[in-house]
Parts: structure tokens; C-alpha cells; sequence
């Protein structure tokens, strides 16, 4: 797959995203999806102001987001179509660099001018992760294969900055709305995108196990820690505030009970 895109130079990755090659070396990575379940972990997710974090999509929604992300991206067409719905005033001054994933071929050195969002190339939707491989592990970044889910695609642009420890959070794969908004407010997830995830993220870990990395799920009922093609991690854990959050468990429980 590499000889194909290396064949044709308009296919590839723009200078700026080629410069960002093993800038984050050697660092973890927390990335971030819009479940609901980040709302079960809301009182720690403040410790990850300082870590190495990517959020994607319609995060910016939730305006009671304890962190603030290092990078935020779009990837799925309607979020194009409508970028300045997901701009992110509240972190943009922060530095939270905002990346905008779609598919245009690069003429003449010149990269597609997304007024404000870092452009990435992403292949077109039938090139994907679960056939053609987790990219950005090796020395050639192609545009990138979709994931299915946002965080995975993005999670190939983390691979090409030197990543090769993953964490994924809010990654639920249901259809009971987002965290900003839970309830039964998205359509159903058709079975056959399910079968499409769960083979990505299967691809994703064997390729980035045989590089030496770990790719792990640290959502609560999330869909690939419960089928067990990521193992599951307690985020806390992850953290190292297993303790702390035993406290905050406890000392709620006893102010409801004495309530």
C-alpha cells in the first residue's frame, strides 16, 4: 500500500503534517471520543490538563469539559460542511491546535486553506484501518485511512508524532447520545458499522503491538473494552489516582447517605 501512494505525489500528506513527525515522542496519548460515559468519570478527568490529549468532533458542545485538549479535531463530512459550528472558543487561547481531517489531493506544495483549522489529509472513506492498516508507525504518512470512529483516525496522526502508547476514553460505540447530551438522541448504530469499528480497532492494536506499543480502552461499558479487542483499563489507574478517587467516591456516598 505504501508503493501505491508513493506513486502518486498529489496523494500524501501536506509539508506542515510531514514536519510534525516524532514531536511527541515517546509520550502517552488519551484519546477522547464524546460518550456519555465520560460523565462517569467527569470528577478526574481534570488530570488530564498536562497529559497528551486529542478530542475530536462535537466535544466543544460540552462546555463543562474539565481539560483542555492539546489537539481538537474534525473528521466526518457534516462537521466540515459546518466547521464554524465546532469552533473552540473556549480552548483555541489555551493553544489546543484544531485539525481539520478531509480528503484533497496536494498540487504544487500548497496545502488546502482551512481558515484557522491545521488541514490533514484523510483518504476517502473506502480506504480504511481494518483492510489497509494502521499508518503513521513508520517512516511514510500516506492520507490517512478512516477508523470508523474519529479518535482512531486521529490516533494515526498521534502514531506519526512519535506515539505508541494509546488510551482511548468517551469511545461508548452506542447510540445513547453524546456527553453533553445523553439520552437517546443519536440514530442507531447500524450493525454493520459496528462490525466495521470493531475490525479497525482490532487492526489498529495488532499493528501497533507489533510495533512495540499498546493500544488499550479505558471507557466504562465501552464497546472494545467489552468485547476484549482492547484490553480494558481503569482510567484512574492509567492515572496513578486510584486512592483519591476512592476518597471522592466514599466521601460523596457519605454526604448523600447523611443528606
Amino acid at each position: 500500500m505504501a508503493e501505491f501512494w508513493k506513486g502518486l505525489p498529489a496523494l500524501r500528506q501536506p509539508e506542515h503534517v510531514l514536519a510534525m513527525k516524532g514531536i511527541h515522542k515517546g509520550e502517552r496519548v488519551f484519546m477522547v471520543g464524546c460518550g456519555p460515559s465520560l460523565k462517569q468519570q467527569e470528577d478526574i478527568l481534570h488530570h488530564l490538563n498536562g497529559e497528551l490529549t486529542f478530542t475530536c468532533n462535537k466535544m466543544a458542545n460540552w462546555a463543562e469539559c474539565p481539560f483542555r485538549p492539546t489537539y481538537h479535531g474534525i473528521t466526518e463530512p457534516s462537521h466540515q460542511e459546518h466547521r464554524g459550528r465546532h469552533e473552540i472558543p473556549q480552548w483555541e487561547p489555551l493553544g489546543t491546535v484544531k485539525l481539520a481531517l478531509h480528503w484533497a489531493p496536494v498540487f504544487n506544495d500548497k496545502p488546502v486553506q482551512s481558515n484557522g483549522w491545521v488541514w490533514v489529509s484523510k483518504a476517502p472513506d473506502d480506504i480504511q484501518v481494518r483492510r489497509d492498516g494502521f499508518w503513521g508507525l513508520g517512516d511514510f504518512l500516506p492520507p490517512l485511512p478512516t477508523g470508523y470512529t474519529s479518535p482512531l483516525t486521529l490516533a494515526q496522526l498521534a502514531a506519526w508524532m512519535g506515539c505508541r502508547d494509546f488510551i482511548f476514553l468517551g469511545c461508548d460505540m452506542t447510540d445513547e447520545g453524546y456527553v453533553f447530551n445523553a439520552g437517546p438522541a443519536r440514530e442507531n448504530i447500524h450493525p454493520r458499522t459496528l462490525i466495521g469499528i470493531k475490525e479497525c480497532f482490532a487492526r489498529a492494536r495488532h499493528d501497533v503491538e507489533e510495533a512495540g506499543g499498546r493500544m488499550v480502552d479505558a471507557t466504562p461499558g465501552g464497546l472494545m473494552g467489552y468485547t476484549g479487542i482492547l484490553p480494558y483499563v481503569e482510567f484512574a489507574d492509567e492515572l496513578g489516582i486510584s486512592g483519591e478517587r476512592s476518597r471522592i467516591q466514599s466521601g460523596e456516598r457519605s454526604r448523600i447517605q447523611s443528606g
